[in-house]
């Protein structure tokens, strides 16, 4: 792809959502100077002074409002959005994000299907599989001993859409059905139900272990650490995290209202699925998974890592190359208008 020389800034209150997908984006042929910038007080500043053609933001929230800014002060600029969850609602703020962005990077179908319902005209939006530094994850062992095998890790914000109270309480019912078996949940992540979580009182024999929100490393430390990924969400989205689990060789519980779940889990073979809307099919999963014996664990470690090794991260900067020449300007016309997202127009010799 013909070099385009683009100046690239990356807007982002998530950092460890990113570890990945930057390297790819800096590979880029047209990408020519990059540069991270936290979202927080001063980030329109720091972008009008850094001044870069292209501004890569995470999700719809501040860092992309931020960004839908600095578009509307430079229109010869593009804007890029990467949801790696479904929206759960589209106020005013999103409204302007969607308003201002030239393309969303969306993780998945799921997520994708659920931007474009707001998103107007096809052709905005691109599904992807976002890409994730898989090093770390696959010197996980092949084999956990126990009580490593068995311990559940939840990974992801704690948020009342994510499950996890109604998860503990069936944790805990389980627990007490088999009083001689101890149940454990590692929680990756911080939320609102954090503190929730924490003062539920749970039987002798079932524990839980607040790690906090993790950066990459600590995600594979964690993951490495725990036999189980258990993803109990009401809601669509989180791919890369599944996909991670599952490249450290954890099978997943999983809720069978989340697309991204249905879409890895394979029953019996790489995870079971469960309805995290009836208590008693959550814990029938629960404990078909706890008494399954540690071997055939193993088994299934190395089933769900065969799934998720074909996400080549090459194919991922080929695909957002071929998007960002799309969407960038050419030097031979004026920018276009500053709302929408538009199809791409040229802008002019001065503008670059």
């Amino acid at each position: 792809m013909k070099d385009l020389g683009v100046k690239v800034a990356l807007l982002t209150n998530q950092p460890e959502v990113y570890p990945a997908l930057w390297p790819r984006i800096c590979a880029c042929p047209a990408v020519a100077d990059t540069r991270i910038i936290q979202s927080g007080l001063g980030s329109v500043v720091q972008l009008l002074s850094y001044g870069p053609d292209l501004v890569v933001s995470s999700g719809f929230g501040t860092a992309a409002f931020q960004a839908s800014l600095y578009r509307s002060f430079s229109p010869q600029s593009r804007l890029l959005v990467c949801a790696t969850d479904a929206p759960q609602r589209f106020g005013p703020r999103e409204r302007a994000v969607l308003d201002r962005a030239d393309a969303v990077l969306a993780e998945g179908k799921t997520v994708a299907h659920a931007v474009e319902r707001f998103a107007g005209p096809v052709g905005r939006v691109f599904s992807v599989a976002m890409p994730f530094e898989v090093k770390s994850l696959l010197e996980c062992g092949q084999s956990r001993p126990a009580p490593q095998a068995h311990r559940l890790i939840h990974a992801g914000d704690l948020s009342p859409p994510s499950g996890a109270a109604d998860l503990l309480t069936c944790v805990a019912a389980c627990a007490e059905q088999q009083p001689d078996r101890g149940v454990e949940v590692w929680w990756a992540g911080e939320g609102d139900l954090a503190g929730v979580l924490a003062a539920q009182p749970l039987p002798r024999n079932a524990s839980q272990r607040f790690l906090g929100r993790l950066d990459a490393a600590g995600m594979a430390s964690a993951f490495g650490q725990c036999g189980l990924l258990v993803v109990p969400s009401l809601a669509d989205g989180g791919q890369a995290l599944i996909a991670q689990g599952m490249a450290a060789g954890l099978p997943v519980l999983g809720s069978n209202r989340s697309r991204a779940v249905r879409q890895f889990v394979r029953e019996g073979v790489t995870g079971w699925l469960f309805d995290p809307l009836q208590p008693a099919d959550t814990v029938h999963a629960l404990n078909r998974a706890l008494d399954t014996p540690v071997e055939q664990l193993d088994q299934m470690r190395d089933s769900a890592r065969t799934l998720v090794r074909p996400l080549a991260p090459q194919e991922f900067t080929d695909q957002l190359s071929r998007i960002i020449a799309a969407i960038m300007p050419e030097p031979a016309r004026k920018p276009p208008a500053r709302r929408g997202l538009r199809q791409p127009a040229r802008a002019s010799a001065s503008a670059r």
